[in-house]
This record gives C-alpha cells, structure tokens and sequence, in this order.
C-alpha cells in the first residue's frame, strides 16, 4: 500500500514539473519572440508607425518627461493594453535589449504618464509593447538629444496624422510627393529611404459641414513646417498637423435698407469660443427693433450693442422698423397674452403729466398714436375723458391680433401739429362718454356709459304677462355670457333675465350674487294690458352697424305699487359676446337692482347706484386671464 502511494505522489510531481516546464518553456519563447523583435527593429531602425501600418489601428506616442518617467498618448483608433517595455542601448555601444513586465491601459484618445520600473539604465531609448505585438518606441531621447538617426540606405517609417479635424472634415487634406490624402486616410504611413527627399503639403483650410471648417495651426514631429519640397527623411517618426475649429457667423438685416451692422452684412469666420461684439445702426426713417439670432452661443433681444460666442455656426439678424414720420419719440409696448385674441382692446396707462411738462408732448395729448408691430399700421385707440396730463392716463387701444405669447406695439408723441385721433366708436363701436368702475368686481366685463341714450323699440310679443311669472325662451343663435355658451334664457315680468334658463318669479331690490342674472331694472313689475295697452316682453332682432347681430328683449311694464307708472328698459344681447342695458324711463321712487351677475359670488357689476339715469350702458366682454400690458423705455429715431 505505501509502494502504491509513494508512486502515486512520485507521478503527480513528475506531472507537475512537467507543467512547469512547459510554462518556462513558453515564457522562454516569447521572451525570445520580443528579443527577436526587438533586434529586427534595432538591425531596421524600426520604431512604432510599422506598428500602426501593419497591425491594428494601433497609435501611441512615447514621450520621455524625465528620466525615470514616459508619457504615452494614444492616437489610434482602439484602447492599447500594455504588456512590457524594452530598453536598447544606442547605436556604437553594443547591442542589448532589456525587457521589463508592466501592465497598464491607454484608453482611447487618452494620455498616460508611466514611471519607468528599476533596472532600466539612464539614456537608454524605450518602447512600450501591448498586447497585440506592437512596439512603440520614444520619439524623443532624454535631455534633449535629437531623433535617432538612420543609417543611409535603411528603411525609415514616417506616419502623417493629423488632430484637431472633425469627422466632418473633407476633400484633400494632406498632399505628400503629389498624391492628395483625406482625412479618413489619416494616419498614413510612408517606407522610404534614409537619406532620400521627399514633398508634403497640409491644406490650409478644410472643409466641414455647413458653417464650420478648419484651419492649419502647426505642424510638430519630424517637422514643423505647413509645407516642404525638399523634406529630406533620416529617421523614424510623425508629422502631425494640428488643426483649429472655426465656425461661421453671418450678419443679415430686415429689411434690406433698413440699417446696417457691425460686423458688416455678410458672412465671417472666428476660431471656436471666440467672443464677437455685433452692433445695429439704423438709417433714416428706421430704428433697431431687435437681433434674432440662431446658433450655439448667438444671441436674441433688444440690447444693442450685444455681443455673441461663437460655439458653433452663427447668424444674427438686426430687425429695423419704419419710424413714424413727423414723430420725435416713441416707446415700445409689450403685451403678454395666454391666449389667442382678435381685435381686442388693452389698457394701457402712461403718465401723461411728465411728458406734457417736459415739453415731448402737447398738453391736449392730441400726438399720441399707435401703430402695429409692423410699427407701420395705425391703431385706434380711446382715452377715457379727463385723465389727460394726469400720471395714470388711461388709453384703450384695439389690437387687431394679439398671438398667445408676446406681442409689440408701439406708443409715438412729440409732434405739435398732430390732432387727437380718440375714438371710441372705432375701438368698443360705440360712443362712450366714461367708464362705470363703482360696483365693479368683474373680470369677466368692464361697463362703459354710452354719451347718449339709445332705444330701439318694436319687436315680437313673447305672451309672457302678469304679476311675478315668468317663461322660457330659446335664443336664434347662441351667444357666450360669462364664458359660457348660452342658447335659452328666462324672463320675468319683474324685469330679470337668468342666462342658465332657471325659472325665477322673485321681485328683488338687492344684489344678488349666487344667481345667474342680467337685469337693466329688477323690481316689483306687473305686466298687464289694464295699466298700459302695450304691455309686454318683446322680443327684437337685429344688426348693429358696428358690433354685427343682436338679440334684445324689451319690457314694457308698470310697478306693482303704481300700476299707473310705466317702466321701459331693454337688455340686448350681441352675438359677439356685448351686453347693453337700455334704460328708457323709470318711475322716481322706485327702488330696483341693476346689475350682471356669474353667480360665484365674486364676478359682478352693480348698477344700482345708478338706476335714476335714463341711458345706455355696454358691457364688453374681457379676456381671462386678462393680457398684461407693459411700456418700454423711450426711444428716439
């Protein structure tokens, strides 16, 4: 039995040393491949680019920084694993290699500083060797020496790269002995002969995509030159270009005429991240509105001068706008809008006093005008009677357009022999001779007082008659109230029209809010032809010249308390969205409600105040949220 085990361990070292054998005899074979190697490339003064032309895309270049220390980048196309290194003596002292074990990664386009290990003598040229086979050897000896020199006759390796281009780089590149070279044929690799001359050229300007190309900066390696005929070869090594981005910047202005630029209208060319100031001048009749701008780094706004970045392809365009002839200043307004709205009127207060003073406007403010965004098309406008040469003059101005976003308009004054062109009827088409603010929480409406009473008369009887009744009407076409779209409505002999069509016999001389009303005059009303041989609701339709269809219902009734006294009141509904109350006659000691109400307790004008007038109100329907209005700073042609 020991016998047996003594053989069997006798048979398991004898199968262990024979694996380590085999491991020496292996280790021996490679160090002997990159002896062998080695002395090839000592025997061909070979260095790494017969690595990059043979192997596979495979590029680094060693660097000595210090004696004990070597920079190696990789130019190729891969990541390069690092196995070893070489150490060789130089040439007339012997032939010795030395091969050292390291390990380490270049990533790709990477660089890395690798301390040399112990036992490599001081002066000697070293290669790193990577895992593919290829041997990379320094371009440059230590303190300073030059490249190592080839002997004549002896093949030498000359790679051309370039760094710094873009994949988007085309057409020639690099011309070497009259052939032309792109950039995707780049590096490029030449076997020549020691001693021998030869041309190369690198193109000045490259060509990019649209907006960008590049531009020669220096050439390193072997030589420095952008250009040589008589490039005489006696060592292995790089020519390698470098080449700066530049991009695009190309000035324009709207409309031509309009004004010019600095940097002036045409297309020019900045190295990448320069900084480019851009300046607009106006010619006569214009002024500057804004630079649009497009581009990494261009710029959009009303600052002049501005400056732009150029991070990539630029264009900015100087907008100009027609001045108003015969005007001296002017002042830009903003206006800023949730929502879509077609000729609508904003409000815009400007403090009146101060310019009147100053001398920039006439004390009647018969100058003022507005124009478009075209800063060509006149707007009408109104300003509410009295606020003239006040610090809140308040003037309503119609919009044709105004986009969801931002809109600009513009104010001008300063012109003596300008007459006031307010109109009301061109902006609410009515004549109005104030507007009603007392009573009035509504967002949803401002109320305006007519100059002057109007009536319309006539109509359909509607059969509704009685002491607090009422009856339900369907409406020719719907109509929005209160952003709601209407189509029956009910009414009521004591004078109240509910828009959400809920039946409602109540006689009222409070506000009330919960409820869903119209009422030009809401009171204890008795609708009969035994006090007035015309009583009734009727019903008219109609079109107004300038606010288009209208519905309206007119009560012809007396007061409960008075039989004998005639009430006359109208409430007109507009297929636009305007309410107009029409007040014809009342009795004295009456006490009603006039108002409009949502109904949410919060949106509401009270009329009451004001139900002894005989007169016309117009309710005009506003936006909600309401376009904010904003003014800019005086400017000057």
């Amino acid at each position: 039995m020991e016998n047996k085990r003594l053989r069997q361990r006798t048979g398991t070292v004898a199968v262990g040393a024979i694996a380590i054998i085999v491991v020496f005899m292996i280790v021996l074979t490679c160090i002997g491949i990159v002896v062998m190697e080695s002395n090839q490339y000592n025997t061909s003064v070979k260095n790494a680019n017969e690595a990059v032309a043979t192997k596979a895309k495979e590029s680094l270049v060693v660097e000595r920084v210090s004696a004990d220390q070597i920079n190696v980048t990789n130019e190729g196309s891969t990541p390069a694993v690092i196995v070893g290194l070489l150490a060789r003596n130089r040439p007339g002292e012997g032939e010795s290699v030395r091969y050292f074990n390291i390990s380490d990664i270049i990533p790709l386009l990477g660089s890395k500083q690798i301390n040399l290990p112990d036992g490599v003598p001081p002066n000697w040229p070293v290669g790193v060797v990577t895992s593919l086979g290829n041997i990379f050897w320094e371009e440059q000896p230590v303190q300073g020496g030059t490249t190592q020199t080839v002997p004549p006759g002896q093949p030498v390796y000359v790679t051309f790269t370039a760094q710094g281009l873009g994949s988007d780089a085309s057409r020639t590149v690099l011309t070497v002995d009259g052939s032309p070279y792109t950039y995707s044929q780049l590096p490029k690799t030449f076997q020549w002969v020691s001693g021998s001359t030869h041309s190369f050229s690198w193109s000045s300007l490259v060509s990019g995509s649209s907006g960008v190309r590049y531009v020669w900066a220096s050439t390193s390696g072997l030589s420095t030159k952008q250009s040589d005929n008589s490039f005489t070869v006696n060592a292995n090594g790089y020519v390698i270009a470098t080449y700066k981005t530049q991009y695009s910047l190309t000035m324009n202005v709207n409309p031509l005429g309009g004004g010019t630029t600095n940097p002036a209208l045409g297309t020019y060319w900045y190295d990448s991240g320069s900084t480019v100031q851009i300046l607009a001048t106006a010619s006569s009749g214009y002024v500057f509105s804004s630079w649009a701008g497009s581009g990494l780094g261009s710029y959009s706004g009303t600052a002049n001068p501005s400056s732009v970045t150029v991070n990539g392809p630029v264009t900015e365009t100087a907008n100009f706008i027609p001045w108003l002839t015969g005007w001296s200043y002017r002042r830009p307004i903003t206006i800023s809008s949730t929502l879509s709205l077609s000729n609508y009127q904003i409000l815009v207060q400007v403090d009146t006093a101060s310019l009147i003073s100053a001398g920039k406007m006439r004390s009647d403010g018969g100058d003022i005008r507005f124009t478009d965004s075209d800063d060509a098309t006149l707007l009408s406008y109104w300003i509410e009677p009295g606020t003239v040469n006040t610090a809140s003059t308040k003037i309503w101005v119609k919009v044709p357009s105004i986009p969801a976003g931002t809109k600009t308009i513009y104010m001008y004054y300063g012109n003596p022999s300008a007459t006031s062109q307010s109109n009301s009827v061109a902006v609410f088409g009515k004549r109005i001779s104030s507007r009603f603010t007392t009573g009035d929480c509504d967002a949803y409406y401002d109320a305006f007082i007519l100059s002057s009473k109007e009536w319309i008369s006539g109509g359909t009887y509607l059969g509704i008659s009685g002491d607090d009744s009422y009856g339900s009407r369907t409406m020719p076409y719907t109509i929005t109230i209160y952003g709601t779209s209407v189509s029956r409505i009910t009414l009521s002999t004591n004078g109240l029209l509910r828009w959400d069509g809920a039946g409602d016999s109540r006689y009222s001389n409070y506000l009330d809010m919960s409820s869903k009303i119209l009422t030009a005059h809401w009171d204890d009303l008795y609708i009969s032809t035994s006090y007035r041989s015309d009583a009734g609701i009727y019903e008219i339709m109609g079109t107004d010249a300038n606010l288009g269809q209208y519905v309206a219902y007119r009560w012809a009734t007396t007061y409960y308390g008075s039989s004998s006294t005639p009430a006359d009141f109208e409430t007109i509904l507009y297929r636009n969205g305007y309410i107009q109350f029409n007040v014809y006659r009342l009795w004295s000691s009456a006490t009603p409600t006039e108002c409009i109400c949502r109904g949410d307790g919060s949106n509401y004008i009270d009329l009451t105040s004001r139900w002894s007038y005989m007169e016309s109100i117009l309710f005009v329907p506003r936006a909600v949220p309401e376009p904010t209005v904003s003014l800019g700073f005086e400017q000057a042609p």
